[in-house]
C-alpha cells in the first residue's frame, strides 16, 4: 500500500508467527519495536479526520475562501 493512502479499518498493519522454537523470544522483540509503527498511523488518522471537520464548518459557516486559498492547513496545529 502506497503512503498517504486511506484504507478502510479492520486491516492489518503486520503479522508474525515464528516458526524456530530457538527464537522463542525473538517475536515479542521485534512486536515491540514494529508497534511503534501504530502511534504516529493513529496520530495521522486522528489529524485527517480534524482537518475533515475544520474544513465541514469553515464552508458552513460562511467562510468557504479560507477552503479554497488553502487557509484550511494552518488551522490544525498538531504537535502529536
Amino acid at each position: 500500500v502506497p503512503e498517504g493512502t486511506v484504507v478502510p479499518y479492520k486491516n492489518v498493519l503486520f503479522t508474525m508467527e515464528n516458526t524456530d522454537d530457538k527464537c522463542f523470544w525473538l517475536t515479542n522483540y521485534l512486536e515491540t519495536l514494529l508497534v511503534q509503527l501504530w502511534y504516529p498511523t493513529t496520530v495521522c488518522t486522528q489529524s485527517r479526520e480534524q482537518k475533515k471537520i475544520i474544513i465541514k464548518y469553515l464552508q458552513s459557516t460562511g467562510t468557504p475562501e479560507v477552503v479554497e486559498q488553502g487557509l484550511h492547513l494552518f488551522k490544525l496545529h498538531d504537535f502529536g
